[in-house]
Formats: structure tokens, sequence, C-alpha cells
């Protein structure tokens, strides 16, 4: 029997061409809309593995088929060319398939065990050898992403063939929206009037208008890429007929999700199978309910609990361990006016060179790259309840002194040898030694007991992220010459300083405060 597989591209370098929301989004539907025209015209003949066939009946307004699609049989070069024919006449565009990438793979094999993974190995190997592109195509496709209306794209993600993608300041002071959507809408218009997204006066007129609501992470935008882990060793275990019956359960999440992200203000790109990205704000409302970007994921790991279901299910297992998944996430969260493909580029390694590499996994791995040029980080496995559970409680316990958190996380990192003193110790001594420490180094006045609470809350994640340590074990890499002892101090004293400070930065500091 033989199995065909095609990818398509060059994706990344499509999206590396965005400015804008709109461009990013339109380059990533792109390719959506570009598989999805493969796959109608090659069903007629051929039996499709996966992705799932058929599209979500809704129209959901991104992205939901991925760059790879899995075959019976062997496809005719013919049918490649009357699927991009197809697709040149419907996004407008004469020469498009001259910028286009699209690779196809054939192979022979007996048995179905195991197609999918050699499929994807051939693959990752072709990918590496790029394509040159024609200048004026790639312009042709420039000139599609940039178009603010009269777009084939908005026509098919949206029904209509004019529809405005919010930008990066709307995006970034979403929950003013649902403060007084009447106000915020008419400080929008004055900006779009001006045609100016960058420019100053939007913010200062937000700030004007809504006054002590208005917070620093109101000029802040997420970017945020999600893929669902071990993802690969499932597909690559699983019977082909259900190959494509998980496909279309991980469509279903991606169009959840994505419906998710947009009642939380964000603007999903691209939702296909287990993958994710979106732009969000850093602060919003769920229903009513003021929520964090660290709680919006919260919300999108219960939509993946059918498909986390479905592979328990199968009951793989591989080199001995039972495989589950989970969804890990890279968060880059960044000034609006920072280059967005740069921040894009931060949040793909932050899923892949860190997240992805907890152990673990489930992970989340966050930077938050300020507008005064400070930085700060993190990641842990949500496998580790006590610590997600600590650390959400921190992000919802509010000082009512800021100085009492900047000095607090000041304090622990500069103090990190005594930190390093409760490594190895029982938990009730750590609470003792801890105790102590805090009332030797602290001084403040605690008139309503809110700073007694914010410290004991604060106390609870360090304790938690010790324990974490503990159990999971130092990083194994160790090439900056420092002992384990060094190496242990650093990771304890920046992990609780940087948590503190991603909790008070999504607590809303002043706008002043940089």
């Amino acid at each position: 029997m033989k199995y065909t597989a095609i990818n398509i591209g060059p994706i990344v370098d499509t999206l590396s061409m965005a400015r804008k929301p709109r461009e990013l989004w339109a380059g990533s539907f792109l390719f959506s809309y570009l598989m999805e025209t493969l796959i109608e015209t090659l069903k007629r003949d051929y039996e499709i593995i996966s992705p799932a066939k058929e599209s979500p009946e809704q129209k959901v307004g991104v992205g939901v088929f991925p760059d790879r699609v899995f075959i019976k049989g062997e496809v005719s070069g013919e049918h490649i060319r009357q699927a991009l024919e197809a697709f040149k006449q419907r996004v407008g565009l004469d020469d498009v398939d001259n910028y286009l990438n699209v690779m196809t793979l054939t192979i022979a094999q007996e048995k179905e065990h195991d197609v999918i993974r050699r499929l994807n190995d051939y693959l990752n190997n072709m990918e590496l050898s790029g394509a040159a592109t024609d200048e004026r195509a790639k312009n042709g496709v420039l000139h599609l992403m940039q178009k603010k209306g009269g777009s084939p794209l908005f026509e098919k993600a949206f029904g209509k063939r004019d529809f405005a993608v919010r930008s990066l300041p709307e995006i970034a002071s979403a929950e003013l929206q649902c403060k007084n959507k009447q106000t915020w809408g008419e400080i929008v218009e004055k900006m779009k009037a001006k045609d100016e997204e960058e420019d100053d006066s939007f913010c200062r007129d937000l700030k004007k208008a809504f006054g002590k609501d208005y917070k620093s992470y109101h000029k802040y935008v997420c970017i945020v890429q999600a893929d669902g882990d071990s993802m690969g060793s499932v597909v690559s275990n699983i019977r082909l007929d259900e190959v494509g019956k998980l496909s279309g359960e991980l469509m279903k999440f991606g169009v959840e999700a994505s419906r998710l992200v947009k009642k939380y203000g964000g603007m999903p790109i691209y939702a296909g199978g287990d993958d994710l990205l979106f732009i969000a704000p850093v602060v919003s409302e769920l229903d009513g309910v003021k929520t964090d970007i660290f709680r919006l994921l919260d919300e999108i790991d219960k939509k993946y609990a059918a498909v986390k279901e479905k592979v328990e299910d199968y009951g793989l297992t591989v080199d001995g361990k039972k495989v589950s998944t989970a969804m890990s996430y890279g968060v880059s969260i960044s000034y609006y006016k920072y280059p967005l493909y740069e921040a894009l580029e931060s949040a793909r390694p932050l899923l892949f060179g860190v997240a992805k590499k907890v152990k673990g996994k489930n992970a989340i791995a966050w930077k938050i790259q300020k507008h005064s040029g400070s930085s700060f980080s993190g990641a842990y496995t949500k496998n580790d309840a006590a610590l997600h559970d600590a650390f959400s409680e921190l992000r919802n316990s509010l000082a009512a002194d800021s100085k009492l958190v900047s000095s607090l996380a000041h304090k622990l990192r500069a103090q990190k040898s005594v930190v390093d003193l409760f490594w190895g110790e029982k938990e009730e001594q750590r609470k003792i030694r801890l105790k102590a420490f805090l009332e030797k180094n602290m001084d403040w006045e605690d008139k309503d007991g809110h700073q007694k609470n914010y410290i004991e809350v604060a106390c609870r994640l360090l304790l938690s992220l010790i324990a974490y340590w503990e159990r999971i074990g130092l990083p194994e890499d160790n090439h900056d010459g420092k002992t384990a002892e060094e190496r242990r101090e650093d990771l304890l004293s920046s992990g609780i300083y940087n948590m503190l400070r991603t909790a008070k930065f999504t607590n809303g500091e002043e706008d002043d405060y940089e």
C-alpha cells in the first residue's frame, strides 16, 4: 500500500512579514484555506487519513486546518495542480503558486503501523531545504495580507469581505471595554480616525477617561503559542482510522479555544489541531469575572480535557510509560509598540525551548518584557498542583502597599543564600525559618491585615517552589561552572522573585511605575 503526505509553506517566512494583527491573521489563514482547498480536491478521489475532512459548520474566523495532510494512495501531480488553480481563483492572486511551497512525498509500506511517524520524519527533513520564492508573487501575498477591506480571506472566515481585525492597542485595553463599552469605543474610533494605532494619545485618552481603572498592563499584549504534549507519539501509535477521528476531536477543541480567546478579548491567529497561536490582553474578563492570561490558559486546559480523555482511552505505552497529553504554553508579554513579529519569535522558543523541556511537560513558560527594558520570566509544570495553586492565589492577593511587594521580592533575591537554607528541610522547619527571616528583614505597617495575608500567600508560594525543585531535580545542563549549591540558590531566588514580579504586574501596577 502506498501513502502520501503533503506539507505546505512557507508559513514562518510569511508570518515574518506581518506588522499588525490583521496581517498576522491573514498570513496564517491563507495557509489554512490552502489546506482546506487541497482536501476538498483530493477527497473526491482519495481517502484522507488526517486531518478531518470537513471544516466546522459555523464560521469561526480562524484557520483550523494544519499544514500537513496524510492520504492513502499515491497522489498525482494533476490533482495538486487542480487544487492550486482553484485556490488561486479563490484568493484572487494569479501567481500565488509561484510563492507557495507544496511538498509531496509518497512511500510504500505493507503495514499501517508507523506510517504517520515515517512520513513526518521525511517531511521534517524536506522542510530543512527551503525553496526560492518569486518576489512578485511574494509582494502579491503581502498585499493580500495588508488588505483592510475587500479581502477574500475575510469573506471565507467571517462571511463578509470587510472585517475590522482588532489592533494591538485595542486588544491590550480589552478589559476597559468591559467596564464602559461606549467610552472605550469612542476612544478607539478617535484612534482609527487618525489611522495611528501606535499613537500615544490613545493611552492618554484611556487614562484620562478611566482614571484608576487604567493600569500599566493595558499597554501590553500577550503572544501565546501552545501545543499538545506527546501528540506525535499518539498519532504514530494508533490505528489509521483513529487518526482521522482524533483529528476531528482536535478541530473541535481548536474552535472552542478560539471562541474562548475571543470572549476574553483576544485575537485567535491559528487553531489547527493541538496547535494554537493567539494574541490576548494581560487582563480582561470572562463571563463578567476579572481574569488574567494565566487563568485563561486554565480555561483552555478545561476545553482540552476531551482530547486528553480520548488519548488516555487508547491505553498507549511507549518505552514502558503510559502516553497521555496536555497543553504546554509559551507566553510572550510585551509593550504594544514592540515589533509584533519579534514578540512572536520569542513565544516560540518559550514553548519549544523551555516549556516542552520542563520535566513532565504540561508546562507554562512566560517572559514579560517591560517597556523600561527590564524583563522577568518563569516556567513550571502544571502537574505540580500545589505550586500552580499557590501562584494563582498570589496573583489574586493584592497587597495594599505595592512597595511591600517589591521589597519582599528584592529581599528574597538578595538573600538567596539564606533562602537556600530551606532546601532539604522538613516543611514545618521551613515555615519556622521563613517566619523568622521575614520578621527580621521586613518592616511594614498593617492596619487592616492585607499585608499579613499577602506575606502568608507569598510564603506558601516559596515553600511550594522549594518542594517543586526538590521533586523534579535541578536542570541537567551546567555550562556556567557553578556548583550545585550556587545553581540551586539562583533557581530559588530568581523563581520566587520572578513570580512575585509577575503577580504584581498582572495585579496592576500604577501607570507611572515605569
